[in-house]
């Protein structure tokens, strides 16, 4: 079952709508064995819902990220959960809104807690997957769009730093600090 509209997870939901789920499909190449490690490959599904939706002003489409789109330094994204209070709600939307569109960057997939401090949290990027959602979707539906971040994309000049190994001294051991991580402000 999914529910569109809910607003609140407690008390009335008058925009609320629930639709039954048809069918699930799973990328092929995902391996569900390695489920909750670091070695979720392809960590992507489609739902179809036994009947269309209908568009309402609590209840709005979301497009997807095409392959041709860059996501640089700075850009502000929201990430939406499915209403786990606690943490392993993954599945959820990483999204950017581009003037009054929503357009929808990742997918939660795995991390250590929720946007713990200088812990990062890992998101499938939907445009890797273009092909294979249209493959299952249709070439019109849903919407992929092409978004442009400005600004500089630093991963192609982020060089790592060097691991220090602890030293050979028979009676301490002496491991130099890595610096933390830096922490991804995400809006939740």
């Amino acid at each position: 079952m999914v529910v569109l509209g809910l607003e609140s997870m407690s008390g009335p939901n008058l925009n609320k709508v629930s639709k039954a789920i048809d069918k699930i499909i799973v990328h092929p190449l995902y391996n569900v064995f390695n489920d909750f490690n670091e070695d979720n490959n392809n960590d992507m599904a489609l739902l179809k819902l036994s009947s269309p939706v209908n568009f309402t002003d609590y209840i709005q489409p979301v497009c997807l990220a095409s392959a041709n789109s860059t996501f640089y330094t700075g850009v502000s994204s929201w990430v939406v959960g499915f209403g786990a209070t606690s943490s392993g709600d993954s599945g959820g939307p990483m999204m950017i809104k581009k003037g009054s569109v929503w357009v929808q960057s990742g997918v939660v997939s795995f991390g250590k807690g929720c946007t713990l401090p200088n812990v990062p949290g890992v998101y499938v990027r939907v445009s890797q997957f273009e092909d294979w959602i249209k493959s299952h979707t249709g070439s019109s539906k849903p919407g992929f769009v092409d978004y442009m971040s400005s600004g500089v994309d630093s991963d192609l000049t982020f060089v790592c730093p060097s691991i220090t190994t602890p030293t050979d001294h028979p009676y301490s051991t002496t491991i130099t600090p890595i610096p933390p991580m830096p922490t991804v402000c995400l809006q939740c």
